[in-house]
């Protein structure tokens, strides 16, 4: 979607053959777009129980988030929510006294 908000006005997305949208990227991640996708790295000494203090955070934080994928101190979790926005996201990253333990993987 990156790409595309750098070089699209307009962009139709197709599935199987048929066009199912058609309308600039911030109408379709408006009208589409529900959730966050939060990639983060854990850089400690004790990276096993500073990556367990995180995961207990980000559970806490944002109830209903789920971890994807988990490796080498890498975490990617999905926050699903109508009511999220970065905005929260963000507060909420920089408030949990974490961000010692954690930096956004992007």
């Amino acid at each position: 979607m990156e790409e595309c908000e750098a070089l699209c006005t307009r962009l139709a997305i197709m599935v199987q053959g048929q066009f199912k949208c058609l309308g600039s990227p911030q109408h379709l991640k408006s009208k589409f777009g529900s959730s966050y996708s939060l990639p983060a790295k854990v850089r400690s000494d004790g990276q096993q129980e500073a990556l367990q203090e995180f995961k207990a955070f980000v559970d806490l934080t944002f109830p209903g988030s789920i971890l994807e994928d988990e490796h080498q101190g890498m975490v990617h979790y999905h926050l699903p929510g109508d009511d999220l926005n970065w905005a929260k996201v963000s507060t909420s990253l920089g408030m949990g006294g974490s961000t010692a333990l954690m930096s956004p993987a992007f």
